[in-house]
């Protein structure tokens, strides 16, 4: 079950990435759009290397 919930975490950091990707053509790396999609991948960052 462990396992399961890493990969699918895992999973959705690459989602965010892309979507990160996507944005960051579109606006600045200063944009609090990129700032909190940063943020959120952050703190599932931090989640996946505690499980």
């Amino acid at each position: 079950m462990i396992h399961k919930n890493a990969m699918d975490l895992t999973n959705s950091i690459k989602k965010y990435r892309q979507d990160m990707d996507q944005l960051m053509k579109i606006k600045d790396i200063s944009h609090p759009d990129v700032i909190k999609l940063l943020s959120t991948i952050r703190k599932e960052n931090y989640v996946v290397k505690k499980v």
